[in-house]
């Protein structure tokens, strides 16, 4: 073996039960991702986006076809919209139960392409921001565009189902592609050398996950079990639910309600529709691109009430600041579409409303999906796993829902319904900022997650002014720039919303 080799293995020590060389990275293994160059790293970024993009696309480019497959099939609105409802189900259920599908199925971009900026970019916050917001906004604005792109070749086509062949023809010319990016997974890229090093006569060179590989009970457990158990049982994976759920079932709500307000309310013509959904995807772009610069001002602010300045807010807590803004944001964009959305009321106002909801959405996406990952550490996957499942339940039903809101209450107390579910959220956030040690220290997972990672945090009963600043001392934050070394134990890298 040549010194090049050797020091990608090492030998255990006295105390591993096992007799294999674990085959690791040297600190600038080329084939490590974080060591690639930034050619090839943007290249993997732009390629995992871009699928990521198309999967979503998909899922509301199919709205503009509907009325058409009403006329062809002869059914109804809510037979037509299940078309919709059924493709973002899969979202949830596909990384959740059916693993198979997920490999062929629009799940697979969504939730593997979101661990890659944290592969190629571990070690510059600053970079992983970027790379993370690209992604994310390819991910939450590709429903946008698919309905913008959807009304024009609806309306120009002569054949609305051509809206359908529009995304297969995508997701065909992006085939291809699949087998050109390749592997950013580490543990995986260590499995594939130590292959290769035992065909060439090294019988004893194992990958740490080979060594540790789980059984298919504990794969259940960690895709199905867990998952499930959390959200049941978690507070803060319920409150980032409710939240996530809410901001991306309105976006599929939105297909439903806005060629209603825009072409049967403001008399909008049919293919200019689409644009509307500008305001939203402009929006997402002002959250996206200075969200670095965003979290860190936000993190400096003082929120009299719910801090206390004896005590210093933890690292967790402290980053789900910038998420108090957006959740305010939400029903002001809501009540102000509500508000807008009839014909006594120029249409401008009601699509200028879609630009407060798409910074919403993307803060609130990046703040909780950030705190499951600084809460849960090594169990975050499983959390966002819940995560997806849930929001994607809660978006299926919202497209057939909308059809019988608005036949029921109308435009306006329909889209006032939702404003008022936001208000009423508006203390999740405020709440976690104030007792998220509290919930973390009582949390099985997290407490499980710290233990595995070293870290420790004072769990005593007491309520008194002690434990809280113990707590406040005593938490520490796996930062972004550990989530790959996180996914080493088990877990991929969590995902960023858009499933």
């Amino acid at each position: 073996m040549t010194d090049t080799a050797s020091d990608k293995t090492r030998t255990p020590s006295r105390e591993e039960s096992h007799p294999y060389e674990v085959v690791t990275f040297s600190h600038d293994d080329p084939d490590d991702p974080k060591n690639w160059s930034k050619t090839e790293k943007l290249w993997t970024l732009l390629g995992v986006s871009g699928f990521a993009f198309i999967a979503v696309f998909g899922s509301s480019s199919y709205a503009p076809g509907q009325v058409q497959i009403e006329r062809i099939y002869n059914v109804g609105e809510d037979t037509a919209t299940s078309g919709l409802t059924v493709y973002v189900l899969g979202f949830g259920l596909g990384p959740l139960l059916f693993r198979l599908l997920t490999g062929i199925c629009a799940a697979c971009p969504l939730s593997n392409g979101a661990g890659v900026p944290a592969d190629l970019y571990p070690n510059n916050l600053l970079d992983l921001a970027r790379a993370t917001g690209l992604f994310a906004f390819c991910a939450l604005s590709g429903p946008c565009f698919g309905s913008l792109i959807g009304f024009f070749v609806a309306a120009h086509s002569g054949d609305t189902l051509w809206v359908i062949r529009l995304h297969f023809f995508m997701s065909a010319a992006a085939f291809p592609f699949i087998f050109l990016i390749p592997e950013t997974y580490g543990p995986t890229i260590l499995e594939h050398r130590a292959q290769k090093m035992r065909k060439a006569g090294k019988t004893n060179a194992r990958a740490m996950t080979e060594i540790h590989a789980k059984t298919p009970m504990q794969v259940v457990q960690g895709h199905v079990v867990r998952p499930l158990a959390m959200i049941v049982r978690e507070p803060i994976a319920q409150g980032a639910a409710l939240w996530i759920s809410l901001a991306y079932g309105i976006i599929y709500y939105f297909f439903e309600t806005y060629p209603v307000v825009f072409i049967e309310q403001h008399g909008i013509d049919f293919q200019l529709c689409g644009l509307m959904f500008l305001g939203i995807a402009i929006g997402m772009a002002i959250a996206v691109i200075p969200y670095p610069y965003i979290l860190h001002m936000s993190q400096k602010v003082h929120i009299p009430i719910i801090e206390r300045r004896t005590h210093p807010t933890p690292p967790q807590e402290n980053s789900l600041k910038v998420v108090v803004s957006a959740v305010i944001l939400m029903p002001v964009s809501l009540f102000w579409f509500a508000w807008s959305s009839g014909h006594e009321v120029y249409w401008l106002s009601a699509a200028l409303a879609g630009i407060p909801f798409g910074y919403a959405t993307v803060i609130i996406f990046f703040a909780f999906v950030s705190y499951l990952t600084h809460t849960y550490g090594v169990y975050a996957t499983s959390a966002q796993s819940a995560n997806s499942f849930v929001r994607s339940i809660v978006a299926s039903v919202f497209p057939i829902a909308a059809n019988s809101i608005n036949r029921e209450l109308g435009t306006k107390w329909g889209m006032s319904m939702f404003g008022f579910i936001s208000l009423g959220l508006i203390p999740i956030p405020l709440v976690f900022i104030r007792y998220g040690p509290k919930f973390r220290a009582r949390s099985h997972y997290a407490t499980e997650a710290r233990r595995a990672e070293g870290v420790t945090l004072d769990v005593e009963e007491s309520e008194g002014e002690k434990k809280d600043d113990v707590e406040a001392q005593q938490v520490q934050v796996v930062s972004d720039a550990s989530a790959p070394s996180a996914s080493t134990v088990g877990e991929k890298t969590p995902e960023i919303p858009g499933q």
